[in-house]
């Protein structure tokens, strides 16, 4: 053992042995044992053979230096058993060539020549020095060394933690230094998760390690890791000095990453020569082994090459961290996790960056690190993290229902805690205020559900904390506004300090929403003025002479009317558009995220084709959709298919209308934001093409997703959809897949041509002829197009649409010879109408342009919408704006826009609204809330232009008959409760019953139930999608959890009554609930087939604060706040 080693063993506990072999040696074997207190013992072997040469000529490195850093030199010594004139060496870091030269030798009769080597930033961490000699003879000898380079110490990193300056450890100061102009960044990280050591944290152990993944391979290298017992400090990573292990001169240009193409000869061991067979590798004693034996466990060599190099300790290492990491649920910290990052990009002077944060309002410890990056002195960290606790003396937390009903009574629970080593009295005051008051309870625990005593003003509390405690305290409380969100402010007050807590509350109006939605269009390309009357379908009164029931619960009601440039509606009223903004509902799977992508996608195309697309905001849209793509691609599988759910089969048209979106996608200037791989789409291309028959036309793989395929003429209109897939997607195709597609695509227009003549419905008829007309040159529309003509329709205000059925205009009410425009009903066949009006606009636009009967169809389109940013359904509603973003762009309207729009409520006192909408406000949504729901709105239009008016009425109702009903019955739906028989209800388990009642066809496509929940009961999402995995209900696919409502995906439902249950648990005390809710069942491409029910929940709606334990002053739940009466007595 040398003297060096010896003093590195006593330091780090790593020894270093030295041995002389003599020349006849051919191998050592190597072993060592370790023996622990306990008894436990681990072992290891290491081989050394002879490196080959048959001339028994060698030549070998190594270096001197132990402690390398940049920009200082680094001493190696070449030695050789014969004469050396001069030798080559390369230099190789991170799998690349550094440099090279030639190195003469001075006195070329030694035996051993020295040389030096510049160290330079680029070969840290580490670096390898190949030499090598051709000898007379035309024999290559060669050697390597890897030697490690500390190339972090060049200047130093400063970290400091200030809390002096807040005594309550609720703002910390960071002080931090570098290099000038350097990037500083500081970061802290949960004392849980640091002590994990999972790989969550920065350290400089980790980033050596990072830049190690960059060699071929790390397992050659002499290294010692270091972990941490508790986790206290980083994992620490040592590299040593490395010597060659190639065991023939191929094998060492070969473990340095390095192919020799070269006429001289290149030394093999004897035995290589025979590992001519494929899939054969060369041991290094004269012996093969197959590629499949590679690090697989087995020794299959005896010097164990076949294990060298394998990454197995690498996987062990991942797997250990995985492991630790799955074990905490703080691994994803969305709240605080990011507190205390800070970017300090400019550092133009040698001195300390002040940054003043606010620590996190929790019981932690947390770890700060620093590192900072410089361009001319590389990158720098501090050695240790620094540990801040966010401890308080005092701390309060305030939860409760993020959303309620009007009248309920709702529960803020608040938990106090002590850090402090002495008891505490904390005064608790709940702030007054006007919209909201406290809920009492009577002496004894007596409270009722519906009358109990409430009051205004400050609730003042005291409560006594013993050292190092927490108590949980309950503040009922009960809205008093109607609708609106309230604020409720507690705070507590004690000698260690003073805290102060919100909790937001939305309220609700109560019952069963009921939605109603106007759409006008106001068209002012050829006249000046134009005046539209909205009638607001809520009487003034919920009250019924002479009746029982109600119109609609009092303080339900809310309406607003929102005014939009342009004839798109609202181009964002979310960044990003989601389902839930644009068509007010939950959806999951591949067809609810394709929707979403593809809104954005066509109304970015909007803005941009309209001028009206700025860059920052491109960004933002673009940045988004590359999360929406993410989803959409979990589903995409490796034979070219998208399924919408994990557990469905492949489909054919959900495959083709996800590639076309993706298309659309596919824009080069938004490559550097968004890029679509185009081997997806040739891989999705490549698998569609395996579903087309001889005749051309092509087949479903599974179900039929949408309603509207789901017909005897399936295959025409799929093989339409699949047509307009690949020739808009041809672009992206290339080499075989690209002549298939063409070959494919003209059989497919052949077989569309053919069933032309056979088509009557228009949905069918307007794909068909949309495919045809942009199909590769194939095909005489001619005949389909006016069949089209002939099946058009004209509603009563002279619009042109298309359907298999009449869809009624909107019903209009005269009174006082004004037409009053009432709410638009659902009728059948709704979304089949908008995309087959849809298809034919782009039809026409396509032949012949802007003409007076595609302006009919965009007004049309307009009046049916039953959102503000959408139509019926997700299908319709994509294919109807990328209809009227191709009408917007060619009929250039906005351009000459220039109008005054006035809005006035005369049942508000004749409040007058005025909205001026020109060239550059096109696209600005603007809102009004309407004070007083009953009446009617007054729409004046003055100056040029199109815009949008759309008014949307909510109420809700408490009566069966009140729901609303399909035009033909779809669905049969019934909704039972059970509740636990203990526990106060705390469990709340739900049957939902279900059939498809219609003959034709004999089962719905995907559809989607939604049942509203209780306030304060919750179901967590991961159950929930435990439920429609485990084949509870045969066809249920999928679940999502919102606030107040749960919503269950299908795949189809049959015309037998199927159920399912799935049991709701009390989160949050709440009392006097709302005793009525909905449950809706509807298709999910079809929104017009549905079926709302009722639910009654008398059984909650009876329960008191105190039955729920929602108060501290009932006595008989856990959290009763008692007091002890104390009596002086006289003497």
């Amino acid at each position: 053992i040398d003297e060096v080693s010896h003093e590195t063993y006593l330091q780090e506990g790593v020894l270093g042995f030295r041995f002389d072999s003599s020349n006849i040696t051919d191998s050592v074997i190597i072993k060592a044992s370790y023996t622990s207190e306990d008894g436990t013992s681990i072992e290891a072997k290491l081989e050394a053979v002879r490196h080959f040469s048959p001339t028994k000529k060698f030549i070998s490195v190594f270096s001197s230096s132990t402690s390398v850093q940049v920009d200082e030199y680094a001493i190696f010594h070449v030695k050789s058993n014969l004469r050396l004139d001069s030798f080559q060496y390369l230099v190789i870091s991170k799998n690349e060539i550094i440099s090279c030269g030639e190195h003469k030798v001075i006195n070329s009769s030694a035996t051993t020549s020295t040389m030096t080597l510049g160290v330079s930033g680029e070969m840290a961490p580490g670096f390898t020095l190949l030499v090598f000699h051709v000898t007379g003879l035309g024999e290559v000898l060669t050697d390597s060394c890897f030697l490690p380079v500390d190339g972090f110490s060049k200047y130093n990193t400063e970290l400091e933690i200030n809390t002096g300056k807040d005594h309550k450890a609720e703002r910390v100061e960071v002080r931090a230094s570098g290099g000038v102009g350097a990037f500083i960044g500081v970061h802290a990280v949960r004392g849980s998760i640091y002590r994990l050591q999972a790989g969550n944290e920065i350290s400089l152990g980790r980033i050596v390690e990072k830049f190690m993944q960059f060699e071929k391979t790390t397992r050659k290298f002499n290294k010692v890791h270091w972990k941490s017992r508790d986790g206290e400090s980083g994992d620490q990573h040592r590299y040593f000095m490395s010597m060659d292990s190639g065991f023939d001169t191929n094998h060492t240009f070969t473990s340095a990453g390095l192919v020799v193409m070269s006429s001289a000869d290149i030394l093999q061991d004897s035995g290589s020569g025979f590992c001519d067979m494929e899939d054969e590798l060369p041991c290094d004693l004269s012996s093969c082994y197959f590629v499949n034996q590679t690090c697989d466990g087995v020794q299959d060599c005896v010097s164990g090459i076949d294990e060298l190099m394998c990454p197995n300790l690498e996987k062990e290492e991942f797997e250990y961290k995985i492991s630790r990491s799955s074990r905490t649920e703080f691994l994803y910290d969305m709240k605080e996790a990011d507190w205390g990052w800070r970017e300090i990009k400019v550092n133009d002077h040698e001195g300390v960056e002040f940054e003043p944060l606010t620590a996190p309002a929790t019981a932690d410890d947390w770890y700060f690190t620093a590192f900072s990056i410089n361009t001319d002195l590389g990158f720098s960290m501090i050695p240790e993290p620094f540990i801040f606790s966010s401890k308080r003396n005092l701390m309060m937390h305030v939860t409760g229902p993020s959303s309620c009903y009007t009248g309920e009574q709702i529960a803020l629970q608040v938990d106090l805690i002590s850090h402090h080593d002495v008891e505490t009295l904390v005064l608790l005051t709940l702030s007054g205020s006007p919209d909201y008051k406290f809920v009492h309870v009577e002496e004894g625990g007596r409270v009722s559900s519906y009358s109990a005593r409430l009051s205004s003003g400050d609730h003042q509390l005291l409560v006594y904390l013993e050292p190092k405690s927490q108590e949980h305290i309950d503040f009922p409380i009960t809205p008093t506004v109607e609708q609106g969100t309230i604020e409720v402010t507690v705070t507590a007050t004690a000698q260690t300090g003073l805290c102060v807590s919100s909790h937001s509350v939305v309220v609700q109006g109560g019952g069963a929403l009921i939605n109603k939605h106007t759409s006008v269009f106001l068209d002012l390309k050829n006249r000046a003025l134009v005046m539209s009357y909205l009638d607001i379908i809520v009487e003034e009164t919920p009250i019924i002479p002479y009746s029982m029931n109600r119109r609609y619960v009092f303080g339900s009601t809310s309406a607003k009317v929102e005014v939009f440039g342009d004839i798109i509606g609202q181009a964002f009223s979310s960044v990003p558009a989601t389902i839930e903004s644009t068509l007010h509902k939950s959806a999951k799977g591949t067809l609810a995220r394709v929707f979403e992508f593809g809104t954005n996608v066509w109304t970015l195309h909007y803005l941009r084709l309209t001028n009206k697309l700025q860059r920052p905001f491109l960004k933002e849209v673009l940045l988004d959709c590359n999360v929406m793509y993410a989803h959409i691609m979990k589903r995409f599988h490796t034979n070219g298919s998208f399924t919408n759910w994990d557990s469905s089969g492949f489909s054919v048209w959900l495959t083709a209308w996800t590639l076309r979106l993706l298309k659309a996608a596919s824009y080069p200037d938004w490559e550097f934001l968004l890029y679509i791989d185009p081997s997806i789409t040739e891989r999705g291309v490549a698998w569609l093409l395996q579903y087309q028959a001889a005749n051309g036309s092509f087949y479903e793989h599974s179900t039929d997703l949408d309603s509207k395929i789901n017909s005897n003429m399936r295959h025409v209109t799929l093989t339409a959809h699949v047509l307009i897939t690949l020739c808009e997607c041809m672009s992206l195709l290339s080499g075989e897949v690209k002549i298939r597609a063409t070959v494919a695509s003209q059989r497919a227009a052949l077989y569309l041509e053919r069933a032309l003549s056979s088509l009557s419905d228009p949905y069918h008829l307007s794909v068909t002829v949309y495919g045809l007309s942009v199909s590769l040159g194939r095909g005489d529309v001619e005949y389909g197009y006016h069949a089209l003509l002939r099946s058009q329709r004209h509603n009563r205000d002279g619009f042109i649409y298309w359907s298999p059925r009449e869809i009624p205009a909107n019903p209009v009410k005269k009174e006082n010879q004004r037409p009053f425009v009432q709410p638009r009903l659902y009728h059948e066949e709704d979304s089949v109408a908008v995309e087959t009006t849809a298809w034919v606009l782009l039809t026409a636009l396509h032949r012949d342009g802007v003409t007076d009967m595609a302006e009919r169809i965009v007004q049309w389109l307009n009046s049916v919408r039953m959102t503000s940013g959408g139509f019926i359904s997700p299908v319709d509603t994509l294919v109807a704006l990328q209809a009227l973003t191709e009408y917007a762009f060619r009929a250039r309207l906005h351009e000459i826009t220039k109008m005054d729009v006035g809005v006035e409520f005369p049942m508000s006192g004749n409040k007058r609204h005025k909205v001026h909408i020109d060239n550059s406000s096109v696209l600005f949504q603007t809102e009004f809330e309407i004070p007083k729901v009953w009446g009617n709105v007054i729409v004046v239009a003055q100056g040029t232009g199109q815009a949008v008016v759309q008014m949307d009425v909510n109420y809700g109702i408490d009566h069966p008959a009140l729901v609303e009903v399909s035009t033909i019955p779809c669905f049969d739906l019934n909704i039972t409760e059970y509740y636990s028989t203990y526990r106060n209800k705390s469990a709340l388990t739900i049957q939902s019953c279900f059939r498809w009642v219609r003959d034709s066809p004999l089962w719905s496509s995907a559809a989607t139930l939604e049942v509203d929940t209780p306030t304060g009961y919750r179901l967590v999402e991961s159950e929930a999608e435990n439920i429609a995995r485990c084949g509870t209900h045969p066809t249920l696919r999928d679940a999502l959890v919102t606030h107040h409502k749960t919503v269950w995906f299908f795949e189809q439902i049959g015309k037998d009554w199927t159920c399912f249950n799935f049991t709701l648990r009390r989160w949050f005390p709440v009392a006097n609930m709302s005793l009525h809710r909905q449950a809706l069942l509807y298709e999910a491409t079809a929104r017009e087939r549905f079926v709302q029910v009722l639910v009654n929940s008398t059984p909650l709606h009876v329960l008191n604060i105190c039955e729920v334990c929602g108060s501290y002053q009932c006595p008989y739940c856990p959290h009763y706040n008692t007091a002890a009466l104390y009596s002086i007595s006289p003497l």
